[in-house]
C-alpha cells in the first residue's frame, strides 16, 4: 500500500494518478480504522469476560472454605 503515481503534467493520465492516490490513501485510512475497531472490540470482550470470571472464582474461593 505504499505504491504512489508522480507525475509532473495534469493531463487526463495525471488526473488518473491523482485519483489513484487519494483512492489508495482512502483504503490505508479504512485499513487503520477497522483495524483500531477490531482491536477495541477484543480488549472489550476481553474485559468482559474477565469481569465475569471474577465472581465464579470469589464464589468458588468461599464455598470451598465455607
Amino acid at each position: 500500500m505504499s505504491v504512489q503515481f508522480n507525475s509532473k503534467y495534469s493531463d487526463e493520465v495525471g488526473q488518473l494518478g491523482n485519483s489513484f492516490n487519494k483512492m489508495i490513501n482512502k483504503i490505508r485510512h479504512l485499513i487503520d480504522t477497522i483495524y483500531d475497531q477490531q482491536k477495541q472490540k477484543r480488549e472489550d470482550d476481553i474485559a468482559f469476560l474477565q469481569a465475569q470470571i471474577k465472581p465464579h472464582f470469589l464464589y468458588n474461593t468461599f464455598d470451598t472454605i465455607h
